[in-house]
């Protein structure tokens, strides 16, 4: 629900709207052991590596100047 409530927002503002929480990356390991809980709160080596993923993910955009 939050979801497309964000995602309606920054439509109306022209602004991308990209939903991390919904995306999966298969260069990104999603074994049980690199998360704190059953929430998806990552522990430290994988918030590490999955902000390398972001980044990738984030610098194959093309800007929009």
């Amino acid at each position: 629900m939050h979801g497309i409530i964000l995602r309606n927002f920054f439509e109306k503002k022209d602004v991308r709207y990209l939903n991390f929480n919904r995306e999966y990356f298969a260069d990104f390991s999603h074994e049980i052991t690199n998360f704190t809980d059953y929430d998806g709160h990552m522990n430290g080596d994988a918030a590490r590596e999955y902000s390398r993923v972001l980044g990738e993910v984030l610098d194959a955009i093309p800007s929009m100047e």
